[in-house]
């Protein structure tokens, strides 16, 4: 599976440089958090056109993160995200659709950006589906059947 670049911006608007710095274990997180402050637009211009990079790899070819292996070299930020509870699920979890006629151009959605029609067709076809993206969806569709029966 590709990183899609709809990540890009949520993961840039919702990160704290301080914290992602010292998740991935440097001591010297407050130095490096601010040249990422200093450096963001950079960082994102090069991100947007590099889409299928880590965030920690940009911060590398920045020369902000240094050129040496690690495990911090592989972290994915949109896991590094979810597990710190810094976004939804639905919200940073994206799903390619041609539209609804299957001809369209390849887009990338966030599931909580999906109809629930495109939703329960997922689930009812994608048999092999991702078991995050499966309970994810199901949780979409839970809360939206709760709250249309609130509106009643």
């Amino acid at each position: 599976m590709s990183r899609v670049k709809e990540r890009i911006p949520i993961v840039l608007n919702h990160i704290n440089w301080y914290d992602f710095i010292t998740y991935l274990g440097f001591d010297n997180a407050q130095e490096i958090a601010l040249n990422c402050n200093n450096e963001k637009e950079k960082i994102e211009f090069l991100w947007m056109a590099n889409p299928d990079l880590r965030l920690t790899q940009v911060l590398v070819i920045r020369g902000i993160l240094p050129n040496s292996s690690g495990f911090w070299f592989y972290t994915e930020e949109v896991d590094y995200m979810i597990e710190k509870n810094i976004v939804k699920l639905e919200e940073i979890l994206f799903w390619g659709t041609y539209g609804k006629d299957g001809k369209g151009p390849l887009k990338y959605v966030s599931l909580n950006n999906m109809d629930s029609g495109h939703i329960e067709a997922c689930l009812k076809t994608q048999k092999n589906m991702n078991k995050l993206y499966r309970k994810t969806m199901q949780k979409i569709l839970r809360i939206r059947k709760l709250e249309s029966l609130k509106e009643k």
